[in-house]
């Protein structure tokens, strides 16, 4: 989950989501491959048309019973057989797809690398469904938010943030890099990430790196159930136990 997305396919937008083309009719049955991108077709309202998830996927509840497949070792016949006529990807080689697309349903993979980019992105999946509405009134509500937010921060200390994506291996954990939106949310919350001057969407980084660089937060992008679990692990880190 931690691969940037080649941008060289016909498919791949360059930052959220290229143009959605006129004339086609509303996708029905949708195969979303990303936590992100179930959490949005839920939230405008498409839920129900979501057929196939990631394994990842766990929110809202409901997405939790569908069927899903892993999207980076991607199963072109378990996908088409249930029938997509749109599959959605995140940060994925899109060349992996285009097995897909021989088959028939149209394959979208977005980049997004900023929170502007996020919020392209939802409005691209609103006119994919025929939600537009929906998906524009959630973009300009999580427009306000941002805006009450920096201006928020806008005098407060830039604190040095670490953002964990996967501590699976705790002496190489997956963390982010200038060109993930991550980072950009790090910015706008008032922080300053820790390694923004990595120009990469997400790597992995040397531990030790981490407590050389002395964190001033630390953010693990855990499941809310397992937040507890999560620091009690990180506190067992060689040199992590002051944290």
């Amino acid at each position: 989950a931690c691969a940037s997305c080649d941008r060289g396919g016909a498919t791949v937008p360059t930052q959220g989501a290229r143009p959605v083309g006129q004339g086609r009719s509303a996708a029905l049955r949708i195969a979303a491959l990303a936590p992100a991108l179930n959490e949005a077709l839920f939230a405008v309202g498409c839920g129900a048309r979501v057929v196939l998830r990631d394994p990842a996927s766990d929110f809202p509840a409901a997405v939790r019973r569908l069927p899903s497949t892993n999207p980076f070792a991607l199963a072109i016949e378990h996908i088409a057989a249930f029938s997509p006529d749109l599959v959605l990807l995140n940060h994925v080689d899109v060349r992996r797809a285009r097995g897909l697309e021989r088959l028939g349903p149209r394959v979208i993979s977005f980049d997004p690398q900023s929170v502007a980019a996020v919020l392209e992105a939802i409005e691209a999946i609103g006119r994919l469904c025929d939600a537009r509405p929906a998906a524009e009134r959630l973009v300009g509500r999580l427009r306000h938010e941002l805006a009450a937010v920096a201006a928020g921060v806008q005098s407060r200390r830039r604190p040095s943030v670490y953002v964990e994506l996967d501590g699976s291996n705790p002496q190489q954990p997956w963390t982010v890099g200038s060109r993930s939106f991550i980072a950009d949310l790090v910015r706008r919350a008032g922080g300053r990430p820790l390694f923004e001057s990595v120009a990469r969407a997400a790597w992995q980084v040397n531990a030790e790196a981490v407590l050389r660089a002395a964190p001033e937060v630390i953010v693990l992008s855990v499941p809310w159930t397992a937040r507890a679990a999560a620091r009690r692990g990180l506190l067992l880190r060689p040199g992590c136990a002051q944290v």
